[in-house]
């Protein structure tokens, strides 16, 4: 865990997200807020290849530091 701020003085500004794919997928990456249900607050799909992969967040000004929950969600050709 780590905390994401985009204060001066923050020497954190933006979280990479690795994970390793077994095969070629849709991939859907969302930050959400740590609340009883989960809310979405950046999402990015992606069609990845098999392998490493990783996706950088960079939240903007607006958005509060705090720690936040990280979903990845990969769904490959057969469904």
């Amino acid at each position: 865990l780590t905390t994401i701020s985009q204060a001066a003085d923050s020497g954190r500004r933006a979280a990479t997200i690795r994970f390793d794919l077994s095969e070629p997928a849709r991939v859907t990456v969302q930050v959400t807020r740590t609340l009883r249900t989960p809310t979405p607050i950046w999402r990015e799909t992606l069609a990845l290849g098999k392998g490493p992969q990783q996706v950088v967040w960079q939240p903007s000004t607006m958005v509060p530091a705090r720690t936040y929950l990280v979903r990845i969600r990969a769904v490959d050709r057969a469904g």
